[in-house]
């Protein structure tokens, strides 16, 4: 008999791994505050999210009754580390626009956080990151930013080093029907929202069936209609849940 242990990932190795990498990114911009780095699920509460950036979360204990440091928390979902390093990355460098926005007492989000103004861009921009597409999301706005093709050769190393340290995560098998995770571990979703589920329906009796969104050029899923029914999807871009197509 086989006595051979797997060692497996701790929680803090997860979270050590993505502090290393993110001092990758303060070292090339230093304005960029301290954070506490925390992971969980991004599909926790029914709502969506690949990672996040929360001002002023965590307080440092003092010794003496003076006022208690303050530091930002950055969480990173388990559903992100499932789409492998390079996204985890471009989910870093997002929460990092947030970030420096911040810093620097500017404002780049509205309607509850979720709309992304031209103000995120720039902070993003200066990051590495881009827009790639024409107009702004009428829901999210500019959030859906990804990694320059120059910031991938810039950061290669901390990607390769991310891609080893992450033996562990969380693999929702919603995110593959979405698109979001495909067999290989990549994922294509810009923006830090994670679709909300699956919208129960009476499905035909047919396999891969269309689904669409509200989008003025619809997205388009296809899938069994029993995986269809499972729970609601909603479109990351219009925020409307996906229907079949008529």
């Amino acid at each position: 008999m086989s006595t051979h242990t797997i060692k497996r990932q701790s929680g803090s190795e997860i979270v050590a791994a993505l502090e290393v990498a993110y001092e990758d990114i303060r070292a090339n911009h230093p304005e960029l505050p301290e954070v506490v780095w925390i992971t969980g699920s991004g599909l926790a509460g029914g709502g969506g999210k690949w990672a996040h950036f929360w001002r002023d979360r965590w307080e440092d204990k003092r010794d003496d009754a003076s006022e208690p440091d303050k530091r930002a928390e950055m969480f990173m979902a388990g559903e992100r580390l499932a789409c492998g390093a390079e996204l985890t990355l471009q989910s870093m460098l997002h929460e990092a626009a947030h970030a420096l926005a911040a810093v620097r007492g500017l404002q780049d989000t509205s309607r509850q956080h979720r709309y992304h103004n031209k103000t995120f861009v720039k902070m993003a921009e200066e990051l590495g990151l881009e827009y790639p597409h024409e107009t702004p999301d009428s829901a999210i706005g500019f959030s859906a930013v990804v990694l320059r093709e120059e910031t991938k050769i810039k950061y290669a190393e901390t990607i390769k080093r991310l891609d080893a340290s992450i033996k562990t995560y969380l693999n929702d098998p919603m995110l593959a029907a979405l698109g979001l995770v495909g067999g290989d571990g990549t994922g294509s979703d810009g923006a830090h929202r994670i679709p909300k589920g699956l919208k129960p329906t009476k499905p035909k009796a047919r396999n891969n069936t269309k689904y669409v969104c509200e989008c003025a050029k619809p997205r388009v899923l296809r899938m069994a209609p029993k995986t269809f029914e499972v729970a609601p999807i909603t479109c990351g871009a219009c925020g409307a849940e996906f229907r079949e197509a008529e």
